[in-house]
C-alpha cells in the first residue's frame, strides 16, 4: 500500500484530481518559441505526438506509427526504450553533463547508463529536438562573464533571478514558466471554488497542489461534473502562460484514496465513478 493512500477524503466526498500531461515539455516548447524562435517540440506537441513514443522510435531506427503500435500493444522492449526517452526528455534540457545524466538516469527512473550510451543518447535526442542546440547557445551567452553566473528574466512573468549557473539558468526558463502556469491555474480553480456560485467547482476544496497536480475534495454528488470543470480550469489557467504550445482540457479523475495508481472511470453514460484502490 502506498503512503499516499493513508489520505482519504471526509465522508460524503471524494478526490477529484487532475495532472498536466508533460507540463515540463509544453513549457520547454514554449521557452524554446521565446527564445530561440523555433521548437520541434512544440510543433509535435501541438500535432498530437507524443515526445517520448517519437524519440523511442528514433533510438530504435523505427517509424513513429511502428512505435505507436508498440505502445498500445505494451511490448516490453519499447517500454523499456521509451523509458529512456522520458529519462533524455525529462534530464537534458537542464543542462547535464553526463556524469550526472548517469545518475539522474539510475536515481529517477531506475535506467542503467554507461558514460558511452549516455553520450549517444544525448547526441540522439539533440538530433530529435535540434532547437535545444541553440536554447543551451543562448544559455552559454547568459553565463558568459567572469563569474559564470546568469542574470534572466523570467518569460511573462518578467520576474528576475540573478547568481544562477549554467544548469540552474537552462532550467530557470521553462521550471519558472511551468510554476508560473501552474499557480495561475490553481488560483483560479481556488477562485471558482469559493467565490463563484454558479460554477461545478463551487464547495469543492483544494487539498493538495504537487508540482503539476491539484488534487481536491468535492461532495459526492457534484464530483463528476466538477471533475471536469477543474480540468477545463487548469488549461485555461496555463495557456495564456504557453499561447504556442497549448493543453486541451486536462483528463481528470475520481478517487475515494489519494494514489499514483488511480485512473479515470466512467460509468455506461459516461459519467466519470470514483476509482478505489484494491485493499
Amino acid at each position: 500500500m502506498e503512503v499516499r493512500q493513508c489520505f482519504v477524503p471526509r465522508p460524503g466526498y471524494v478526490f477529484i484530481q487532475g495532472d498536466y500531461p508533460s507540463l515540463e515539455l509544453h513549457t520547454l516548447g514554449q521557452a524554446c518559441l521565446d527564445l530561440v524562435g523555433y521548437s520541434t517540440l512544440a510543433q509535435s506537441i501541438n500535432a498530437g505526438i507524443d515526445p517520448h513514443t517519437a524519440l523511442a522510435a528514433k533510438i530504435l531506427g523505427i517509424t513513429y506509427e511502428e512505435g505507436t503500435k508498440l505502445k498500445k500493444s505494451k511490448d516490453k522492449d519499447f517500454d523499456n526504450m521509451r523509458q529512456v526517452g522520458k529519462v533524455c526528455n525529462f534530464g537534458l534540457p537542464g543542462g547535464l553533463g553526463v556524469e550526472k545524466f548517469v545518475f539522474f538516469a539510475k536515481k529517477s527512473y531506475k535506467v542503467v547508463l554507461t558514460p558511452e550510451r549516455a553520450k549517444e543518447l544525448k547526441q540522439q535526442w539533440l538530433a530529435q529536438w535540434p532547437e535545444m542546440q541553440d536554447y543551451f547557445a543562448f544559455i552559454r551567452k547568459l553565463v558568459n562573464n567572469p563569474k559564470k553566473l546568469a542574470t534572466l528574466r523570467h518569460l511573462r512573468s518578467n520576474r528576475w533571478r540573478s547568481g544562477a549557473t549554467y544548469t540552474a539558468a537552462a532550467n530557470s526558463f521553462f521550471q519558472g514558466l511551468g510554476a508560473d502556469a501552474a499557480c495561475h491555474a490553481l488560483w483560479l480553480v481556488q477562485k471558482e471554488c469559493y467565490a463563484v456560485p454558479t460554477s461545478q467547482l463551487f464547495g469543492t476544496r483544494c487539498v493538495n497542489f504537487v508540482h503539476d497536480e491539484i488534487i481536491a475534495e468535492s461532495p459526492v454528488d457534484v464530483a463528476p461534473e466538477a471533475a471536469v470543470r477543474l480540468g477545463q480550469v487548469m488549461a485555461e489557467g496555463a495557456n495564456p502562460w504557453l499561447p504556442g504550445c497549448p493543453f486541451e482540457p486536462i483528463e481528470t479523475l475520481l478517487m475515494t484514496r489519494w494514489s499514483k495508481s488511480a485512473e479515470p472511470l466512467k460509468d455506461a453514460n459516461g459519467r466519470l465513478t470514483p476509482w478505489s484502490p484494491k485493499l
